[in-house]
């Protein structure tokens, strides 16, 4: 009986242990979203990665350490940041429109129409000119005209007065 009281004891306090090491992870996500708000990159990342750390399966504290990174321009470790919270929380609308904008930076168009698709797809109310913009500039990258003027259509809709949409539309 000792035995099982001893175990029920370790599980107990090992399940606590988990808790407080999400408590905290929680607590410094929120820190670096309070810190990249301030532009104090370096303090945010410092935040971020320590929730990571703490908790490897909390998809916003990748999140979060994306937006420090991409900050300091550290693209490819800010994209491989984005593809972590992604793996963990696949329909993350931010995630997905953070990693859309790092992967036309980085010259990977393909992924950029991938994210912005599903986010217009989930959330067709919620989409931005910008993000219609930015799916058409990944068409136009990939020599798809016509779909990249029809989504510079839509992005001019939104916001008619924009001049690089109506630019990128000219180009097309």
């Amino acid at each position: 009986a000792i035995q099982y009281v001893w175990m029920a004891v370790c599980l107990i306090t090992l399940a606590s242990t988990f808790d407080l090491l999400r408590a905290f992870s929680i607590s410094k996500t929120e820190e670096a979203t309070k810190l990249i708000g301030q532009e104090k990159y370096q303090e945010a990342l410092n935040s971020a990665t320590l929730a990571v750390r703490c908790n490897p399966f909390s998809s916003k504290a990748y999140l979060a350490r994306g937006r420090a990174l991409a900050k300091q321009l550290r693209l490819k470790q800010a994209f491989e940041s984005f593809n972590n919270a992604l793996a963990l929380a696949a329909n993350d609308l931010l995630a997905l429109d953070q990693r859309a904008s790092l992967a036309l930076k980085l010259n990977l168009p393909k992924i950029a129409i991938e994210d912005l698709s599903k986010i217009i797809s989930t959330a067709p109310e919620q989409v931005a000119a910008y993000q219609y913009g930015n799916r058409a500039s990944a068409y136009a990258r990939l020599g798809q005209y016509k779909k990249a003027l029809a989504d510079y259509d839509k992005a001019l809709k939104l916001e008619p007065t924009n001049y690089s949409l109506q630019l990128g539309a000219a180009l097309c």
